[in-house]
């Protein structure tokens, strides 16, 4: 399963993300969900945990676009797919952290929060060569024990907003869905509003 998270910039996420932290709303604290800039910009990221029949041709989409992304991978699925986990990354990408086994990390004292991640981590880094700095909390369950745990092993955690797009759909969906923030990354100044795809993102 690839979950896209309209959150694609033209550079990896980290970069835009380098000065930002997260915010404290009374005694919640939050992850990042956009950051502030000038610039017309939108980021897609996308989360993977089960099956690759979408991710080639996202790369390929991406490619033809001039697009680079964030890829929030699990263990999991980098075990069974650790060829598409080095293209990712010798494309430009950026590579998050999406935990070892994907489970509910809100459920997890903090030793077994941090096993998730730093095992995580360390695969990422043994089959591609990336250094995450980037985590997205499985499930978008997170609370302040996950972040707090997080940031304490030196990861931004990220959100963003979730879209998904249908098997039969994908090609149609994503590509058009690509088009359409390249037209609005060029012709309008309004931030705060960028367009809707006509398909649920993989």
């Amino acid at each position: 399963m690839l979950v896209a998270t309209c959150a694609i910039f033209p550079i990896p996420l980290k970069e835009a993300a380098q000065e930002v932290i997260s915010v404290l709303a009374g005694n919640k604290l939050l992850p990042i969900y956009g950051v502030e800039t000038g610039e017309k910009k939108v980021a897609i990221s996308f989360d993977a945990t089960w099956g690759n029949t979408r991710t080639p041709k996202i790369l390929q989409i991406l490619e033809e676009r001039g697009l680079k992304s964030t890829f929030f991978l699990t263990n999991i699925w980098l075990k069974e797919y650790p060829e598409l986990g080095r293209e990712i990354k010798e494309k430009g990408h950026e590579i998050g952290l999406h935990s070892a086994n994907h489970p509910n990390l809100t459920t997890l004292p903090v030793a077994k929060i941090k096993e998730e991640l730093l095992n995580n981590a360390q695969l990422i880094k043994e089959v591609t060569g990336f250094e995450p700095v980037l985590f997205r909390p499985p499930f978008g369950a997170y609370n302040n024990t996950v972040i707090s745990t997080a940031r304490e092993l030196g990861y931004r955690d990220q959100h963003g907003k979730r879209t998904r797009l249908h098997s039969h759909s994908m090609e149609r969906g994503f590509a058009g869905l690509a088009e359409s923030f390249s037209r609005w990354h060029l012709s309008t100044g309004d931030e705060k509003n960028p367009p809707r795809g006509d398909n649920p993102v993989p």
